[in-house]
């Protein structure tokens, strides 16, 4: 049960999650095509009272404002032309909504919240009458809070509640999210460099990109590190160009000038293409600084813990005995310090971890 225990640990860790694992509904290569080619999008509102539906001038402006403010074409016209429907419903009182989907969607923070009883709006969007499964969520405040709800006899259009709702979906980045399930990477990246987009938006943009498996927008990523607008995830996201980003993430963890954090991102980026690709290039810096590590190592303070408990993580597909080797030189020297800091105890969990998972697919 241990080894089992160890290998699923491994395993979680080198592949990490996927907010794609969120999606229930299967794209074809034609609906892809056309996300993909969205431009237009036909906005639909309402918002659902005690009293029943309404519709809301202030909502509907606002939403689609957001969008153009990307580039987008907004049509209120169902007749017009469209390439997608963009569907917003608010409640004063959520509703329940069924049990949560599968696929981690109670781990998204942006996912609808079967808990929750107070205003709220929801965002979807169909393609041809189609709903393909994307939805997000925008909260304001609860039923227990001073703005939950309005007062006797006043309009929720023009409650506290209601401005305050409007507020939130004012922050969010649903335009965003909506982008790139659309596959929009490469507006994602031209936007990524502009100097009007706010510092909130550029890092989103960075964690929405490492979900992309394309590489047109390396040398973007390249300049946000260069720039040191968000290194880390920037860095990260180099990992989803796969080998054409991987000579910049071995350059990064190599440069003995960077931060330690970077240098840790990079090598976790560089895991991740090794563990899919099995390239040697991936692997010889990593086993290399990993012998440097041991070979040098006198005490605690010679340890760059951030960046060698990154390498040992990501040796762990590796299948090498002199992998093997290096770790068990590592996990004797490492246990007879008197260190027992949160640095020194993830280093020995990963080392021990790692160093079973090896034992174990060497027998």
């Amino acid at each position: 049960m241990r080894r089992v225990l160890v290998c699923l640990f491994v395993l979680v860790f080198v592949t990490g999650p996927s907010d794609g694992m969120a999606r229930r509904v299967h794209l074809s290569s034609e609906q892809i095509s056309q996300l993909a080619q969205i431009h237009i999008l036909l906005l639909t509102s309402s918002v659902r009272t005690e009293e029943g539906l309404v519709q809301s001038e202030a909502l509907h402006t606002l939403v689609a404002k957001r969008f153009q403010e990307l580039g987008f074409s907004v049509v209120s016209d169902s007749s017009a032309s469209h390439d997608v429907e963009f569907r917003v419903f608010c409640e004063e009182r959520k509703r329940f909504v069924g049990t949560t989907p599968g696929g981690g969607d109670a781990e998204l923070e942006e996912a609808p919240d079967r808990l929750w009883n107070g205003p709220a709006c929801r965002f979807r969007y169909h393609l041809n009458g189609v709903d393909l499964g994307w939805l997000t969520e925008v909260r304001g405040p609860s039923s227990d809070e001073k703005l939950g709800f309005r007062e006797s006899g006043e309009a929720f259009e023009e409650s506290a509640a209601f401005v305050s709702l409007l507020q939130e979906v004012a922050r969010s980045e649903f335009p965003l999210l909506a982008m790139a399930d659309w596959g929009h990477a490469s507006r994602l990246a031209t936007l990524l460099l502009d100097p009007d987009t706010p510092p909130a938006q550029q890092q989103l943009i960075v964690q929405q990109l490492a979900g992309f498996s394309t590489s047109t927008f390396l040398p973007n990523l390249l300049t946000v590190i260069q720039r040191q607008h968000f290194p880390v995830e920037a860095v990260e996201a180099l990992a989803s160009a796969g080998e054409e980003g991987l000579p910049h993430l071995v350059a990064l963890f190599q440069d003995r000038n960077q931060l330690p954090m970077i240098q840790a991102s990079a090598v976790r980026g560089i895991g991740r293409i090794y563990g899919t690709t099995g390239n040697r290039a991936a692997f010889e810096p990593m086993v290399e600084y990993l012998a440097e590590a041991v070979d040098t190592m006198a005490s605690p303070d010679d340890i760059e813990f951030p960046v060698l408990t990154a390498v040992v993580w990501s040796l762990s597909k590796s299948r090498s005995d002199r992998v093997l080797g290096l770790l068990h030189r590592l996990q004797a020297k490492i246990w007879i310090y008197h260190d027992q800091s949160g640095n020194m105890q993830e280093l020995r969990e990963a080392v021990s971890a790692v160093s079973k998972f090896l034992d174990h697919v060497q027998l």
